[in-house]
């Protein structure tokens, strides 16, 4: 399946998502201000609490339906000896997760997400980012069309 055809498909699907309140995100950045924490100790969860419920307009923002998708592919920077493992451990980690036996199934088991996991061909990495751009726009688009999944369906009668 695929849904998008260019990289402006996709630039135009995130343009076309609604605006954020503004006034909802001051009063929740004002809220986790007050809140017994170190400031910015949750670090980008914070940024993403107060966008979130900037977009859904509400100062408690709620996942009802969440997913969380992985895409598991090997990176060329791992050449750069920055990974404990070689890229030949990532099929064994996305089977293991396909199983039900990793971290990440567990998380989501207890927040109450379906899980997604879609290797983006392992084996063959990207590039190495200390060089240059890990994939091209083509790599990004093929990427993105792997992860779709078709949505269901919903018909009130």
């Amino acid at each position: 399946m695929s849904f998008f055809k260019s990289v402006a498909d996709i630039d135009q699907i995130i343009a076309d998502l609604p605006p954020v309140d503004g006034a909802t995100q001051n009063r929740v950045a004002a809220r986790q201000s007050q809140l017994t924490k170190p400031p910015g100790s949750l670090g980008k969860l914070e940024e993403l609490a107060i966008w979130m419920a900037g977009w859904q307009r509400s100062e408690h923002p709620d996942i009802k339906h969440g997913q969380c998708l992985v895409f598991a592919g090997n990176h060329g920077v791992v050449a750069q000896a920055v990974s404990p493992f070689p890229a030949e451990v990532t099929a064994h980690m996305v089977k293991n997760a396909e199983t039900g036996g990793s971290a990440i199934n567990q998380l989501c088991r207890v927040a109450g997400l379906e899980l997604t996991i879609t290797p983006l061909q392992l084996e063959t990495p990207t590039r190495d980012i200390t060089i240059g751009p890990a994939m091209d726009r083509d790599e990004v688009l093929a990427a993105m069309n792997a992860g779709l999944k078709p949505l269901p369906i919903q018909v009130t009668i």
